[in-house]
């Protein structure tokens, strides 16, 4: 089942509270004065609207939308990305990066930007985002073969003068989606008697790209 993710100030109220509580237990991880304390990938599938897909950090979190099951797929675009960070003390967040692969090619990062401090009206908290990385994932893909879209997160703090790299997921161990590409549909109006016009959904052919040489 895929689980969309509407309510940015709902999942960062429960991540939050959850993510206090695993350092009352367990104590902070990576550094001691930041981390990640949520984490999501945004995408667009088959022209719907964006939906918000949850990791799980290692500092908390309120569950992980993943492994997801997209089915067939007519068209997706990986928007961006978003990371919410803490930073306490002499702690400071230096970047963030969400990295994607699609099927088993190369790792790709798109830059999370930082978009805001105070994130949710909490001053230790911040915000790392965009939605603007327009990666067509189905892009070369071959029609009607199953493949995988994987992601995970990363973060750079200094901690009282070091550098600490957080992280949730990694390539040994990412987080996935199974999709197959299928052909998009495209709309035909039909002229009928006495003007009227019948709209029939068919399936576009695949055609593939003529080469061009250099010159």
């Amino acid at each position: 089942m895929i689980t969309k993710l509407s309510s940015r100030s709902l999942l960062f109220a429960t991540a939050f509270a959850v993510f206090s509580f695993s350092m009352a237990v367990r104590g902070n991880e990576g550094g001691p004065y930041s981390g990640i304390y949520a984490d999501f990938a945004d995408l667009t599938v088959n022209g719907e609207s964006q939906a918000s897909y949850q990791g799980t950090p290692t500092t908390g979190g309120n569950g992980s939308s993943f492994p997801v099951a997209l089915g067939n797929v007519s068209s997706l675009i990986l928007n961006g990305g978003e990371e919410d960070v803490y930073k306490t003390g002499s702690g400071n967040i230096l970047n963030a990066t969400l990295y994607y692969q699609i099927g088993s090619g190369s790792w790709n990062a798109i830059n999370l930007p930082w978009t805001q401090n105070n994130y949710q009206g909490n001053g230790n908290n911040q915000q790392w985002a965009t939605t603007s990385a327009g990666v067509n994932v189905l892009s070369g893909l071959t029609l009607g073969t199953a493949t995988t879209l994987n992601f995970y997160w990363t973060a750079e703090a200094n901690d009282g003068g070091s550098n600490f790299y957080w992280d949730d997921g990694s390539p040994s161990s990412p987080y996935t989606m199974t999709l197959t590409p299928v052909p998009e549909p495209i709309t035909l109006a039909l002229p009928l008697f006495g003007g009227l016009v019948l709209t029939v959904g068919v399936a576009r052919r695949f055609i593939p790209q003529r080469a061009v040489a250099a010159v």
